[in-house]
């Protein structure tokens, strides 16, 4: 039974050697399934594929265009630093070459009513608007700041001595960040804060939306939907702790 048992272990190491008379032993040609390896052996028949992890492309195509206004027809060339999700160079068409990374943090910046109806496996919820950023720029009336920077994205105004800190917590700055939304236009004011705040933008990307994400049918496959359990709960945003910046 011994004899059997090397004699097949030999057997698989010697696959996709040409010639295995070549090498009749385990240690002339222990790895030849390998194919950096092959040339311990005579010739190299078939080697063997080896799984790949995709080069991230840069995160802006230069080779599209984008409307500056929606409401117009006017158009301009997507150029380095334009972040809006019309410039993007990961999309519904190619996403799916990218999912699944160790070197890749995924996010997904709605609130949690519309992550919790529906939302892609690994994506981690960050609402922005309700604790990065209020819609508009400041808090609606009557209400009170919570997000932690407010005015212009391109130059935010830190609404706590700790913004920054919490900031980086969200979204940490030794990693690539894919960041989604509903069609990519909150991604774009954040990434316009992330920039403000002084981080590397070569490791964001706009990844675009729910909205348009949902058109890949492969990617639907690992949408996780959410029954109407959620529909009657109501969520509260708040930081505890933090130091107000006196104005």
């Amino acid at each position: 039974m011994k004899k059997l048992f090397l004699a097949g272990l030999t057997a698989l190491m010697l696959v996709g050697c040409a010639q295995p008379q070549a090498a009749t032993t385990e240690q002339e040609c222990p790895e030849c399934e390998k194919c950096e390896e092959c040339e311990k052996c005579e010739e190299c028949e078939v080697c063997p594929e080896v799984p790949t992890v995709a080069e991230l492309p840069g995160n802006v195509d230069t080779t599209k265009e984008y409307k500056p206004d929606a409401n117009k027809d006017e158009t301009k060339p997507c150029e380095e630093g334009v972040w809006n999700p019309g410039c993007a160079a990961i999309t519904k068409d190619n996403i799916d070459q990218y999912l699944n990374r160790e070197d890749v943090l995924y996010i997904d910046t709605r609130d949690y009513e519309a992550y919790s109806k529906g939302h892609f496996r690994n994506f981690e919820c960050i609402p922005f608007f309700a604790l990065v950023y209020p819609m508009g720029g400041q808090p609606a009336e009557g209400k009170e700041l919570v997000q932690l920077y407010s005015g212009d994205v391109k130059d935010p105004k830190p609404t706590y001595e700790e913004s920054d800190a919490v900031l980086e917590m969200f979204f940490p700055k030794d990693k690539t960040l894919f960041l989604m939304c509903q069609s990519g236009g909150r991604v774009a004011q954040l990434m316009s804060i992330l920039e403000a705040r002084g981080w590397d933008m070569s490791k964001v990307y706009n990844i675009t939306g729910w909205g348009s994400l949902t058109e890949n049918a492969k990617l639907m496959e690992s949408a996780v939907v959410m029954d109407d359990y959620f529909n009657d709960l109501a969520f509260d945003y708040s930081f505890s702790n933090l130091t107000k910046v006196a104005e």
